[in-house]
């Protein structure tokens, strides 16, 4: 929201960030996945930093209905909790943006597909870290993975030379960042 709000400031004195209003009102979203994957770990990984896994395993012998019932449980609170987050954030956001022409509606093209894909992809990191915390079982390990994997990754592939870049990474932001 900070950002719509300095956003509308600069539109208002005639200079343009040159990024549309959806744009400006998720872009507060990049850590998000990370939090939210770093949390899907923990649900995992605390059971067995607890050693309370096996009081879980003594009450369901068998490993894969606990890890799909969590999943589930897991998928279902990140999903309304990150949907509702970023709706909020999106509408706020373009409070500040209306009056400076640079705001978008939820009804502008592209614009639901991007708040609603933003909140599923949230969720799938957490399924992820999630997924990484049962395999490995170490909350260390997986946030170093989830860490190098979300934050440390785009970096390198965004080092890499411009014609390697377009093939390995086409969409992402760091392409787009470089070719401008």
């Amino acid at each position: 929201m900070l950002l719509c709000a300095l956003a509308a400031a600069h539109a208002a004195s005639g200079k343009h960030l040159g990024l549309s209003g959806a744009t400006l009102s998720l872009y507060g979203t990049y850590l998000a996945p990370l939090t939210i994957g770093v949390l899907g770990a923990l649900a995992v990984t605390g059971e067995y930093m607890t050693g309370m896994i096996r009081a879980t395993l003594t009450a369901v012998p068998k490993r894969m209905p606990v890890l799909w019932a969590k999943l589930g449980v897991f998928a279902v609170v990140a999903l309304i909790v990150s949907e509702a987050s970023l709706f909020v954030t999106f509408l706020a956001g373009q409070a500040f943006l209306a009056h400076s022409g640079a705001g978008a509606s939820l009804g502008d093209p592209g614009v639901f597909g991007a708040v609603f894909g933003t909140g599923l992809y949230i969720t799938i990191v957490g399924l992820l870290g999630m997924a990484l915390g049962s395999v490995v079982r170490n909350t260390a390990a997986v946030i170093s993975t989830l860490f190098g994997v979300m934050v440390v990754l785009p970096v390198l592939v965004g080092l890499l030379p411009a014609t390697w870049t377009e093939h390995v990474a086409p969409t992402c932001l760091v392409t787009r960042v470089r070719r401008s």
